[in-house]
């Protein structure tokens, strides 16, 4: 019987062996899994800055003065940006009051100073125009994305 418990022992260890095989492949398999996320999650946000309005695109713009923004009900600016706030006011997260005090004005300090790269995507998605002689349009914006 002896010898019989030596092979009992003998397979028990190899069924721990594949065990502990099976538990480090589906170990570096999450590993893999999660590091492809990162990567494509830092991919996606690198295309993100790189490709929201290229300057390219910046002459695709409409151009407005600053007086018709000034005159405007619903238009801000933002880093030479001229954003479309009308329907947006009550989505925003820090109020609908932040959006009717910098109508008609220029709220770059404001934003820059109080927005991360998720307010930065917002306001491109709102973006109708461009200041018309405004240098450099969008460039602190870019830094956020």
């Amino acid at each position: 019987m002896g010898s019989l418990c030596i092979k009992e022992g003998s397979v028990k260890s190899k069924n721990v062996s594949k065990q502990e095989k099976d538990d480090h492949t589906m170990e570096n398999n999450n590993i893999n899994s999660e590091t492809t996320k990162v990567e494509s999650k830092m991919n996606e946000e690198k295309a993100i800055k790189e490709n929201t309005m290229p300057r390219t695109e910046l002459s695709n713009l409409k151009k407005f003065s600053k007086e018709e923004v000034e005159n405007s009900e619903t238009l801000m600016m933002v880093d030479g940006y001229v954003v479309e706030t009308a329907g947006f006011q009550e989505e925003h997260p820090g109020g609908k009051r932040a959006i009717e005090q910098y109508r008609k004005k220029d709220a770059t300090l404001m934003f820059m100073s109080s927005h991360s790269h998720y307010g930065a995507e917002k306001l491109m998605e709102l973006v109708v125009g461009q200041i018309d002689g405004y240098p450099n349009v969008g460039e602190k914006v870019k830094q956020l994305l």
